[in-house]
């Protein structure tokens, strides 16, 4: 549609492009959208609200588009129904509707406002407890980790204090003598 609200389609001929208008502006009236009765919000038969333009928004109602605003409204018990604001063309050219937040009585729009504020700053409080405890839980595991590698290393010091032990380079190393000696010669390749 056009801005005057006549339907206009383009047609390719040869280099030019020329619009033909499919309707005149006396054939044509401006859309009405239903209103709003006893805060119930009108939906297609689909269950929602289509919304092409601003103009189809029903008369009485907002369109509201806060994350989690429809579970909100839902949990209050206000009637709602989802915005349908048009499609996306996905991977093999399938159409997908696109619902774009929800449709609901005028009336209601504060207390959804401020029921949205109020479950933003108790997801912020959680998040941050839940990173708290996270952290505590990092530490915990840090700490075990620490106690039960000192019980390792204390363990295995003294089973083997004044024998031979392995050294990290896997050579055998005389506990008593600088480290540096092997009991043998270092594995490696065989040469042939």
């Amino acid at each position: 549609m056009t801005s005057d609200g006549e339907e206009k389609q383009e047609v390719k001929e040869g280099e030019q492009k020329r619009i033909v208008e499919l309707l005149g502006e006396w054939q044509t009236d401006p859309y009405e959208p239903p209103s709003v009765v006893n805060g119930i919000v009108p939906r297609n038969e689909r269950g929602n609200v289509e919304m092409w333009t601003p103009a189809h928004l029903p008369k009485g109602a907002v369109h509201m588009e806060l994350d989690r605003i429809a579970a909100i409204a839902r949990r209050l018990g206000i009637n709602h129904a989802p915005a349908f604001t048009g499609f996306e063309v996905q991977g093999g050219g399938r159409a997908v509707p696109v619902i774009s937040g929800i449709v609901v009585a005028a009336e209601y729009e504060e207390t959804l406002l401020a029921a949205h504020e109020e479950q933003e700053s108790l997801d912020a409080a959680s998040e941050v407890e839940r990173r708290r405890r996270q952290g505590l839980q990092h530490w915990k595991a840090l700490a075990n980790f620490l106690i039960t590698r000192k019980r390792v290393d204390d363990s295995f010091h003294q089973q083997y204090s004044g024998r031979v032990r392995p050294t990290p380079n896997h050579g055998v190393a005389s506990s008593g003598g600088g480290g540096s000696e092997h009991a043998g010669a270092e594995a490696g390749p065989a040469e042939g």
